[in-house]
């Protein structure tokens, strides 16, 4: 059976398993099947799994609060890659419980063949760091958020070594998804000189990709644009273009901190599709 698993994968490229298949997992579970991986996803529920099947993917219902039987889930971990991108809930029980869960998940990995983990982690670990900050600076998490993060991030490298690999994403844009949809219209808002640090959805997707391809393994890894205008501008500007009233900041925050993914980039051999946050395309305004 082994030997016939193996031979398949030869055939058809690497067996990756995405466990969380939403807003970032099911682009990168379409790029991935577009360039010859195997892909299986995971929703919540079964109506949601039902979803992703249609648009050809195989995906099953997966909750990582509600364990499956001892059998049920052995073709999730039957993979070359795992992926983990789920985010937690924003109350302090729903990140402790968020923890225990995201640690059974690897406690499984750490009990199967897989070979890579990849854990979509974030920039909040970083807490209120100011100047540069790259993957070698130590996390200093100041949010309940952050420091969950941390706490994976930690677990990871103690029980699976060099088959983990941590990828913290600065702010997240792509689709519908951009702040100033929530900071038009606003007055008084405070730092408005610290810099903007945002990642496009497409080149995280690009990013991925390359990480599993590459086999990367034992690596803290971090994405970011290079360009980071201040707040005040970039928000000013975008919601200018979108036709929206727009922010009001104070010109305070200067001292904040900018992430410098170039490492991971350079590591990847990336050429970014939206290398600054004035590139990213702008959703409707519906």
């Amino acid at each position: 059976m082994k030997e016939a698993y193996n031979a398949d994968k030869n055939k058809s490229g690497q067996h990756i398993t995405i466990i969380g298949c939403g807003w970032l997992g099911l682009p990168l579970a379409l790029h991935l099947k577009e360039k010859g991986h195997r892909v299986t996803g995971t929703k919540r529920t079964e109506e949601g799994a039902e979803s992703i099947r249609s648009l050809g993917i195989p995906c099953r219902e997966f909750h990582i609060s509600r364990p499956p039987e001892s059998g049920q889930a052995d073709d999730l971990f039957n993979a070359d890659t795992v992926l983990i991108n789920i985010p937690p809930g924003r109350k302090n029980l729903e990140l402790q419980q968020f923890f225990q869960d995201i640690k059974s998940v690897i406690d499984r990995v750490k009990q199967s063949d897989v070979r890579q983990i990849i854990f979509i982690s974030t920039t909040s670990v970083y807490g209120e760091l100011t100047g540069k900050v790259t993957e070698a600076t130590p996390s200093q998490p100041v949010t309940a958020s952050g420091e969950v993060h941390h706490d994976i991030e930690q677990y990871i490298q103690q029980q699976l070594g060099e088959r983990g690999v941590i990828l913290r994403l600065a702010g997240l844009v792509g689709g519908d998804r951009h702040p100033v949809k929530y900071l038009a219209g606003r007055t008084g808002i405070s730092q408005g000189e610290k810099p903007v640090n945002l990642i496009h959805r497409d080149d995280c997707v690009t990013a991925i990709t390359a990480i599993i391809e590459k086999e990367i393994k034992g690596k803290v890894m971090l994405l970011c644009s290079p360009d980071h205008p201040s707040r005040a501008d970039f928000y000013t500007w975008a919601a200018s273009e979108m036709q929206l009233s727009p922010p009001q900041f104070e010109r305070n925050g200067n001292d904040g901190k900018y992430i410098d993914g170039t490492s991971t980039i350079n590591m990847l051999k990336l050429t970014l599709k939206y290398p600054s946050p004035y590139d990213m395309p702008l959703p409707e305004n519906s």
